[in-house]
């Protein structure tokens, strides 16, 4: 769970913490956001280097429990479009809810993503 995204110096120990993006492959991250309110553009900058990472080695990021003050920034900059709203799992009332949401879209993605990679090896180039 990420507890500050807003400080400059914060960032790199996020990065420290964060699974690693290379060498791993169809790989889903769930980062619980519930407690940030505003994230720097240095942060985005990071999450949007780690998002093409994951998506080059077949994986997927994405954002559970976020306020909606935290959309801001990545709307913005147009980094939502490279996490994909769809990965983005809005904070709810209830503690633990959009991570479990999350959790379930995450195990969803991996089973459809492992369907069409195991269609793709299947299939015979022609």
């Amino acid at each position: 769970m990420v507890q500050r995204f807003d400080f400059f110096a914060e960032i790199p120990a996020l990065e420290d913490q964060m699974p690693p993006a290379r060498g791993v492959s169809d790989a889903v991250v769930v980062l619980v956001l519930r407690d940030v309110h505003h994230v720097t553009s240095t942060a985005i900058e990071i999450l949007e280097g780690y998002t093409q990472s994951l998506k080059e080695n077949g994986g997927n990021l994405m954002l559970a429990d976020v306020n909606p003050g935290v959309l801001e920034t990545p709307q913005r900059s147009g980094a939502l479009d490279d996490i994909g709203a769809e990965n983005v799992i809005p904070a709810t009332a209830k503690v633990l809810v959009a991570d479990n949401m999350a959790w379930n879209k995450a195990q969803t993605w991996i089973k459809q993503h492992q369907v069409e990679t195991t269609s793709q090896e299947e299939t015979p180039e022609e």
